[in-house]
């Protein structure tokens, strides 16, 4: 059963992002499956609600654990709790807005989070599709999770996140503070591809 991170093992996000702590952090893995496992749900929750996340920075630990050798039982008993686990489909949102003084950069971003249906992992990533093509959009997992887009952001700001997705339970329905205000100027700004509608020459 996968419970929380052992006790033993260093702390996942701040261990990670520098060399001696990533080897402590992997030693730790490997010693106790269990233990990394736990981290490695954690991890998918987190990156399936906001793709741009991850225990490294934005890298994740997953992939990490991947390319280096001896984590197969880590890997297998991680595989293993996301296929016993009850899942989730969660209706992400998430208004981007543009700093004050420098449209260019990134000044605040609301989240809104809907818990929509539950299950398991596999009766989870149907209705994912289900929803899709109810929704007319296309299911992608351009990073290996599928989510399906009904907004994407584009280069510029204001922008929209906007995706429905499976993934572990773990998160509760929540809006963040100002993301009624934030969420109309947001859908104003332009959806990646709205752009580039015009063909080239």
């Amino acid at each position: 059963m996968i419970g929380r991170p052992s006790r033993t093992a260093p702390d996942g996000h701040f261990a990670l992002l520098n060399h001696a702590g990533r080897r402590r952090v992997l030693d730790a893995y490997r010693d106790e499956p269990e233990a990394g496992a736990a981290g490695l749900v954690m991890e998918q929750l987190a990156v399936s609600l906001n793709p741009r996340q991850g225990l490294m920075a934005g890298e994740r630990l997953a992939s990490l654990l991947a390319r280096t050798p001896g984590h197969q039982h880590t890997l297998a008993a991680f595989q293993a709790a996301l296929d016993q686990m009850p899942w989730r489909v969660y209706e992400v949102r998430r208004a981007v807005l543009p700093r004050a003084g420098d449209p260019r950069k990134v000044g605040r971003a609301a989240r809104w989070l809907r818990v929509w249906a539950h299950g398991t992992r596999a009766a989870m990533a149907a209705e994912v599709h289900r929803l899709a093509a109810a929704e007319g959009v296309r299911v992608t997992a351009d990073d290996g999770i599928e989510r399906a887009w009904l907004r994407r952001r584009g280069e510029f700001l204001p922008a929209v996140d906007w995706f429905l997705v499976a993934a572990p339970q773990g998160a509760q329905d929540k809006e963040g503070p100002g993301f009624a205000a934030a969420w109309p100027t947001a859908l104003a700004g332009p959806a990646q591809g709205d752009l580039f509608t015009e063909p080239l020459p």
